[in-house]
């Protein structure tokens, strides 16, 4: 794809819960800066753990040009509502043992299953009974199960090899451990202030400021002082 107005970053992934979200709300000013961002023809992209279903109640899900749901196990286009699989639904031997354990809660979308992080150890004894090709992934109070080479920075791939897009070209934003792998995917990463410590560590920028204004002040710098962001990544 060709460079649009002399830009360089084409667009903008960021995770939800945590990074856009304040207390599962968007603030105005976050809606306004990606309405910016969308204005100057880049596009947006929600990357976020949760599951299908629940994806469609995000706020206001139509101002993405598309969402990597499940930890990267789905793609959504919200204003067309549809959806693509692109990771194994969860084995049903794996869920009979878990649910045996009563493991709760427990959370089975079309390719991920989310449980509490206080069951990690049990989790991983029935994983590997069970032989499952699945690893789990960490996301605060939560532990991710997905099939195997399936994370945010594979769905993200994915996505961007349909719209032709380079991922060097992209800002990725987050604030969780599973997006560790959506940093490292993109041509620059960016933590939020509220941050898990190791992805602080990882991200080439560090932002003052927490969820939804991180995302604010993330969007003006590309749209106002994008050489400066580039440096970064040099």
């Amino acid at each position: 794809m060709q460079r649009e107005h002399g830009s360089y970053f084409l667009g903008l992934a960021s995770d939800g819960d945590g990074t856009l979200l304040r207390g599962s709300r968007l603030a105005k000013a976050t809606i306004q800066a990606l309405k910016r961002f969308r204005a100057a023809k880049r596009k947006l992209i929600l990357v976020t753990g949760e599951r299908a279903d629940q994806v469609r109640e995000f706020p206001h899900l139509t101002l993405f040009d598309a969402v990597v749901a499940e930890n990267g196990g789905v793609l959504y286009w919200p204003r067309e509502r549809r959806t693509r699989c692109l990771g194994r639904k969860p084995p049903a031997e794996l869920v009979r043992r878990l649910r045996r354990a009563h493991v709760r809660p427990l959370k089975i979308g079309r390719s991920i299953v989310a449980v509490p992080t206080s069951r990690g150890s049990e989790v991983r004894r029935i994983l590997r009974r069970c032989a499952a090709s699945w690893h789990l992934v960490a996301n605060r109070h939560d532990l991710l199960l997905l099939p195997r080479g399936v994370d945010k920075a594979s769905g993200l791939k994915r996505l961007l090899r349909l719209w032709g897009i380079p991922a060097s070209r992209i800002v990725g934003i987050g604030d969780a451990d599973n997006d560790r792998a959506l940093l490292r995917a993109c041509g620059l990463g960016v933590a939020v202030d509220s941050a898990v410590p190791s992805l602080k560590r990882q991200a080439e920028v560090r932002l003052r400021s927490g969820a939804g204004g991180a995302v604010v002040s993330l969007i003006d710098q590309i749209l106002n002082r994008e050489a400066s962001l580039r440096k970064k990544i040099r």
